[in-house]
Formats: structure tokens, C-alpha cells, sequence
């Protein structure tokens, strides 16, 4: 299930995986198997931004729109 799944994404990013920190933190953005949080969506995108994920910056400025830090 996602949420199973993302628990596993999770892992992965705090291990360092960019691609997993981008797609934890668009989960956190949409609400997908985890409640919308714009906050930790914008934090985990900075941290794929940092890792190198080339699509993170520009999810993290959307993010931020709809109400993040």
C-alpha cells in the first residue's frame, strides 16, 4: 500500500537519496499517504535540492505558494 511504500521512501531519504527526499516531499505536498504538509514538503525538497534532484527547487517555490515556510 502507499503508505507502506512511502515508509520505505522515507527510509530512503534519510539515508541520503535525493530522488526519495523529492518524492517524500511531494508526497507531504499533495497528501499522498501522508496528511498535506506544506512545511515538511518545502524542507524535504531543500534537502533533494541540496542532493542534487534537479526538479526539487522549483516543487519547493509551488509548495511554498500554497503555504509553506
Amino acid at each position: 500500500d502507499l503508505g507502506t511504500a512511502l515508509d520505505w521512501i522515507e527510509q530512503a531519504a534519510e539515508r541520503g537519496n535525493a530522488q526519495a527526499m523529492y518524492d517524500l516531499g511531494h508526497a507531504y505536498g499533495l497528501g499522498l499517504g501522508r496528511v498535506v504538509d506544506y512545511a515538511l514538503s518545502v524542507e524535504w525538497l531543500e534537502q533533494a535540492e541540496a542532493a542534487g534532484q534537479p526538479q526539487a527547487r522549483d516543487l519547493a517555490r509551488l509548495m511554498r505558494l500554497k503555504g509553506g515556510p
